[in-house]
């Protein structure tokens, strides 16, 4: 898992809030657009994108960043897998 901070976010504001909720995964500033420029249904942030083996999204959750749900599509995502030939 990585974290994309929005171009429009300070830096400071976003290692403060990376260290204050001790985020177990790294953090990148896409302060020049590169990143977010590669996903265009990306419209409100947060968002999260599950992302399959093959690099095809599986699944987006919009809004506040929930682990249950994350882990619950990344299940499902390994479960699917084990069916594939």
């Amino acid at each position: 898992m990585i974290a994309v901070a929005m171009y429009y976010d300070p830096p400071n504001r976003v290692l403060s809030f990376t260290e204050k909720n001790k985020l177990p995964f790294p953090v990148i500033l896409d302060i020049d657009k590169q990143i977010i420029n590669n996903f265009e249904n990306i419209k409100l942030t947060p968002t999260t994108l599950v992302v399959n083996h093959r690099g095809e999204i599986v699944n987006t959750i919009i809004g506040i960043l929930n682990f249950t749900k994350i882990h619950d599509a990344i299940d499902k995502l390994l479960q699917d897998s084990k069916v594939l030939p």
